[in-house]
């Protein structure tokens, strides 16, 4: 699965689940296999004929929920996995941990990837974490610290942490012990540097698409 695929995906999993579905099959060409919404947290399984991909949900501000905007504060504690994680983020994926959402992904006997915008990104993170050797590689767009130094060394497969220029959720939160996971890869959108603005996920999406093809 292709970056600028993946920051599609985290694009189309904020839309409502007909209209993440369509855009899965009419724009990406991709199968839709369902999706999940357990107390606020939402993900979605996606295949071609050669992967897998689950792809979670960011915070979604612009339609106000406090759930989701509040799942940002949080302090590195204990969780379902190895080593600590954000306390918000790690609520937040205790929601939706037991659905049958691992069990779907690895029916499907496909490599499987995750990826995700945002806390969705955090998500994805928890979930390559908590399930070691299920996926084959995962992709995060401006993706805040979730995880620490013990948490991070768990996850066996390769990650690339994508963070937009001036994107403030690199350094969120404020807590020393937690860090950025896997591979950190700047790219740049252009435009205006603010910080809330190039943290879109569009911004993510446009700035994969500019990047020189591989010949």
């Amino acid at each position: 699965m292709s970056p600028e695929l993946a920051a599609k995906l985290s694009a189309a999993v904020y839309e409502e689940w007909p209209s993440a579905e369509a855009t899965v099959t009419v724009r990406l060409g991709l199968e839709f296999v369902r999706s999940w919404d357990h107390g606020g947290t939402q993900a979605m399984l996606v295949r071609s004929a050669d992967w897998a991909a689950v792809v979670f949900r960011g915070t979604e501000a612009s339609r106000v929920r406090l759930l989701d905007i509040w799942s940002n504060l949080g302090w590195p504690l204990p969780w379902a996995g190895p080593g600590l994680a954000h306390s918000g983020y790690a609520s937040h994926f205790l929601r939706i941990r037991p659905s049958d959402l691992h069990a779907s992904a690895a029916a499907l006997d496909l490599p499987v990837y995750a990826a995700g915008h945002s806390m969705g990104g955090a998500l994805a993170a928890l979930f390559a974490a908590y399930n070691p050797g299920l996926l084959a590689g995962a992709a995060l767009f401006g993706a805040p610290k979730c995880l620490d130094r013990v948490a991070g060394a768990s996850i066996t497969c390769s990650v690339q942490s994508y963070y937009n220029r001036h994107d403030f959720a690199r350094w969120w939160p404020p807590a020393p012990s937690l860090r950025p996971v896997g591979q950190v890869i700047a790219i740049d959108s252009g435009g205006w540097p603010g910080p809330v603005s190039r943290h879109g996920v569009g911004r993510y999406v446009e700035a994969l698409e500019s990047l020189p093809k591989p010949a």
